[in-house]
């Protein structure tokens, strides 16, 4: 039996879209793991699909201890300072949480696999037999454009991370496609490989009548939704389509109070409610501006969508858009209402294309596959280990 530890910069139960990756991974775990998730914890909502999940798993325990850097995540720094914050004081932090929870890590010693989320909790592990794989989930941002000395240092950090000169503990990497052409450096001990999803659970519905835009996400600048409304004014698809915003967030009162004509605002629905709002839409819009991956995308074509999203996720879909049916666009409102406007008067070829949209991301994202490589390379590297 092989022991393998998932550890999560969050609470297992919280919002974050890394928590469901982890719990539909574990769904697919063959019977020659035992893993255990080791949690951050610290104040958030709790999302009941978790719960629900984590429930239904066998093998798999749950291990917690208490945040001492979230705190950094509300100081609106600069640099140099916020750099000082993520590369020295944050992984101090986790330093001092070692030797404070040293009896309930202990565990860890005796690892095969330790799979890090966010590669600065590698100083949260003591000294151990387990092969450390650092991943590109909470890797640095080098998807979020920056200008002059944080655009420097922010691609210094992750070179050097790949590296192993920072976290430097870890083994090998879990990388997504792109990254190592972003980077420039491939390090070793390394898959490449994209995220994972359930196709199952994702249906293409009933699609008649004028068009149906959606973004579904977070609701804040980050995730591109003002350039989303902007676009939707510019365009004057009002009349002539419907546009579905789900999410939540700090925009979302304000999103709430425009009653924009066309727009239909949710909030916050369950995972199952969204599937079927997903399952209805047409053409998924997100104007991201950095993501490590853009999970939602991977919903949309799983779903029949077409998709349109920034140039800042190049290299991750690029077989959807040689394919047709997902598009980089540019950072600008202009650049997403003057296509939206085309695809609205375009929508019965938009809508004959779903299927094969989906049938595309059955064959290079379905979780069978996907956690089969995954849980054989990580069975290869801990062999590897051994010799």
């Amino acid at each position: 039996m092989l022991k393998m530890t998932i550890v999560l910069p969050h609470p297992l139960f919280s919002r974050d879209s890394g928590n469901i990756r982890t719990l539909e991974l574990l769904m697919h775990k063959p019977k020659d793991f035992s893993v255990t998730i080791l949690e951050i914890k610290f104040d958030a909502e709790i999302k009941k699909d978790n719960v629900d999940l984590f429930s239904s798993l066998r093998d798999v325990e749950l291990v917690s201890v208490n945040s001492m850097d979230r705190w950094i995540f509300s100081i609106n720094a600069k640099p140099p300072f916020s750099t000082f914050l993520l590369w020295f004081i944050r992984p101090f932090l986790f330093t001092i949480m070692r030797f404070r929870y040293r009896k309930r890590l202990h565990f860890l010693k005796n690892e095969d696999i330790i799979y890090l989320f966010d590669n600065v909790t590698s100083n949260l592990i003591p000294r151990t037999r387990a092969f450390i794989l650092g991943s590109n989930h909470g890797f640095i941002y080098a998807r979020i454009p920056r200008s002059g000395i944080r655009e420097i240092l922010t691609r210094l950090a992750g070179k050097m991370t790949l590296l192993h000169i920072l976290n430097h503990k870890i083994n090998g990497f879990h990388l997504f496609p792109g990254m190592i052409e972003l980077m420039g450096v491939r390090p070793n001990n390394s898959i490449v490989l994209p995220l994972w999803i359930d196709t199952s659970a994702y249906k293409i519905g009933p699609r008649t009548g004028k068009a149906r835009f959606l973004y579904a996400a977070q609701l804040k600048e980050g995730k591109g939704i003002t350039t989303l409304i902007e676009a939707w004014k510019m365009a004057g698809l009002g009349e002539n389509a419907t546009l579905d915003i789900c999410g939540w967030g700090p925009l979302g009162e304000y999103l709430k109070s425009m009653n924009l004509k066309g727009v239909i605002f949710h909030g916050y629905v369950s995972d199952k409610e969204l599937r079927d709002i997903y399952s209805l839409c047409d053409i998924f819009v997100y104007p991201t501006r950095g993501d490590t991956y853009g999970f939602t995308v991977l919903e949309a074509l799983a779903s029949g969508m077409h998709v349109l999203t920034s140039e800042i996720l190049r290299g991750l879909f690029d077989e959807y858009e040689s394919a047709g049916y997902l598009e980089y666009i540019g950072s600008e409102p202009e650049d997403y209402a003057k296509r939206m406007i085309e695809l609205a008067q375009e929508i019965d070829i938009i809508r004959s294309k779903a299927k094969s949209t989906r049938e595309l991301t059955v064959r290079l994202n379905d979780i069978v596959s996907i956690s089969k490589t995954f849980f054989d390379f990580c069975r290869s590297i801990s062999s590897d280990r051994k010799k």
